[in-house]
């Protein structure tokens, strides 16, 4: 798998090369245990290092810097691309405690390990433990749930996922609070940022229950369910 850098001046090109410089060791580590654990047998042909606007505007449409096919990542680099993406989930609610505790947490926490646990949530969709046609069948947040949670599970310490575990849990309690729940098989169906990570995060939140319930594995959560991600939501 090789870096390609999409950068449309020095400045732009000089960091992307000096974050693959970093980091290539760190995502090599990474990939290892993709192939060895989560059967990832085949990898996209790059990871395309790029901006905001080159990967949300002229790449794509997707509103989100970071996405994957099998020919190609798409991600951004820049942490301060990740805080505005992040902060705009907070657009349509009150300023109240809740609010500025979330706000306080994505502009102060978020650091290098948040970006490589990004990149590993788009390489874990590779695993061939994942149907497609599951994903297309309203089974999407089964598998946003679990490579969300094996990435921040590798990437994050134990005190930066209970971090995580803590704010999303907020901002679904947030979103519930003023919106009807949505059907979990709608994941995906929606451009507005509040949607759109509310979906993500209370995926993430039931697979790690899931994987509490199944004693802390969340490869036995994956063969379990693999196939009917709909038994999640009663068997517990």
């Amino acid at each position: 798998m090789e870096y390609i850098f999409a950068a449309q001046n020095d400045a732009e090109f000089n960091y992307f090369h000096l974050f693959v410089k970093q980091y290539e060791g760190v995502l090599s580590n990474f990939i290892g245990l993709l192939k060895s654990k989560y059967k990832v047998q085949s990898l996209p042909r790059c990871i395309v290092l790029t901006s905001a606007r080159t990967a949300t505007e002229l790449i794509s449409d997707i509103p989100i810097p970071a996405y994957t096919n099998d020919y190609r990542v798409v991600f951004v680099p820049q942490l301060d691309t990740w805080k505005n993406t992040y902060l705009r989930q907070l657009d349509s609610y009150e300023n109240s405690a809740d609010v500025k505790e979330i706000r306080s947490y994505y502009e102060a926490k978020l650091n290098d390990r948040h970006l490589l646990q990004i990149i590993g949530h788009e390489l874990t969709h590779h695993s061939e433990l994942f149907s497609d046609e599951i994903y297309e069948n309203g089974g999407a947040w089964f598998e946003e749930g679990l490579v969300e949670y094996i990435s921040r599970k590798y990437f994050l310490s134990a005190s930066e996922f209970e971090d995580e575990v803590r704010i999303n849990k907020k901002l679904v309690e947030l979103y519930e609070q003023s919106h009807p729940q949505r059907p979990i098989a709608l994941f995906g169906d929606s451009k507005d940022y509040a949607t759109i990570y509310y979906d993500y995060w209370r995926a993430f939140i039931k697979i790690m229950e899931a994987v509490d319930h199944c004693g802390g594995d969340e490869l036995t959560v994956l063969l379990r369910y693999a196939k009917n991600p709909s038994l999640l939501l009663s068997d517990k």
